[in-house]
């Protein structure tokens, strides 16, 4: 009887920080993730990098060097699809960069 009780008075707690937790989780998912390929005027380092992500509203992650100047990146936004396309677009806009492509998986197609 008394454990019913106890768990009683701790059951609503425990319902509460559940359904908390899951909307922080669906509010995380907000963000977006577009896998590019950077190619830059020099060879970037942490601190280009951390600049170039600032001015653009992004965080540029997982930079893998391709050659000396070009770099596949995962560049990550709070706010959906339209944030990213625009970091993009804001990126190339930039005199560091060269140029910024999607980087997508290619397909063979039968003709």
């Amino acid at each position: 009887m008394m454990l019913a009780r106890v768990l009683l008075s701790i059951l609503p707690a425990v319902a509460a920080a559940a359904c908390a937790q899951q909307a922080g989780s669906r509010a995380a998912g907000t963000g977006c993730e577009l896998p590019v390929i950077v190619a830059f005027a020099s060879t970037p380092d942490d601190a280009l990098l951390a600049d170039l992500g600032r001015s653009a509203g992004v965080r540029l992650e997982g930079a893998t060097s391709l050659t000396s100047s070009i770099y596949s990146l995962t560049l990550r936004a709070e706010g959906g699809a339209t944030a990213c396309t625009d970091a993009v677009q804001k990126l190339r806009a930039d005199a560091r960069v060269r140029s910024v492509d999607l980087d997508e998986r290619r397909q063979i197609r039968a003709r």
